[in-house]
This record gives structure tokens, sequence and C-alpha cells, in this order.
């Protein structure tokens, strides 16, 4: 269990590095101002989406969305709530989830799907947690709540 935690807290302080050390000049927020404060006028596919139901979902914006409480608090929940599966422990499958979801104006999670998964129980056990997540604290543009895409590896790993 100790292994489950310390993988997935490792992952998750992976991801958000990885995250902020894109490039700023190559990140644009809405609008297509680069987040360097350059001037710019092009709008950026890579920051800003339409779904199906013509809402935006974001990519990048001023202030990401956040679990209540930060960081810790949210490795505190999946440590706390992800149970590894039986089927999992059986036939010995171990690895990564990867998860994305969206982070609703209101803060609700929402589409919720495993980009690359491993089977043996550990996708579903996955979605179970992030859906069942409480409600984050939504990302802001322009001083206004946005919904935004977000994307978190699970780590399933054998004690």
């Amino acid at each position: 269990m100790k292994k489950i935690i310390t993988l997935i807290t490792i992952m998750l302080f992976c991801a958000v590095a990885a995250q902020s050390q894109t490039p700023q000049s190559t990140l644009k927020v809405a609008g297509g101002r680069p987040l360097d404060g350059s001037k710019s006028t092009e709008q950026s596919d890579s920051v800003k989406h339409q779904n199906d139901t013509k809402k935006t979902t974001y990519d990048v914006v001023e202030l990401m969305p956040q679990f209540p409480g930060g960081d810790a608090e949210l490795l505190k929940y999946l440590r706390s709530n992800i149970q590894y599966p039986e089927e999992a422990k059986r036939l010995k499958i171990e690895g990564k989830v990867f998860v994305s979801f969206v982070v609703e104006k209101d803060g609700n999670i929402a589409n919720a799907k495993v980009l690359r998964g491993i089977g043996g129980g550990c996708n579903e056990e996955a979605l179970r947690v992030i859906q069942n997540m409480p409600k984050w604290v939504p990302g802001l543009q322009g001083g206004e709540p946005v919904s935004v895409s977000f994307k978190l590896p699970i780590v399933f790993k054998k004690d």
C-alpha cells in the first residue's frame, strides 16, 4: 500500500511539474494572448476547444483548477479511496492508468474517461475514484470560472 501511495505521489508531482515546465511562449490563453505578456491576435487551438454541445473547454487557463485543499489533499483522497482490484492482484497487473476529465465551471467533474489503461479492473477503479471526487475549485480565465480539461495518471503497483 505504501508503494502505491508513493508512486501516486510521484506521478502527480511529475504531471504537475511537466505542465509547469512547458515553455510559456508557446502557451496562450483565451483570446490568443501569450502567457509571456507579448501581444498576439492568433487563437491557439491547443488552449481551447469546442465540444459537441458548443460549450468551451480550456486546456490552459490563467488559474488552473485545484482540488479542495491543494495537491496534498488530492493525494490524501487518492490514497484513501483507491482500492487495488482483486483481478489485478490475481493476474499481477501493475502500471499507470491515464485518466482525463473536465473540471466544470461549477467545480463538478465531468466527462471522465480512460486515455490509456492496463485492465484487470484498474481502469474502472481509476474512473470510479475520479468520478466520485468532491467539487474542485474551478479554473479562472479573465476572472471568470471556466471549464478546464485535466489529465491525471493513477499508478497501480502491488506491494
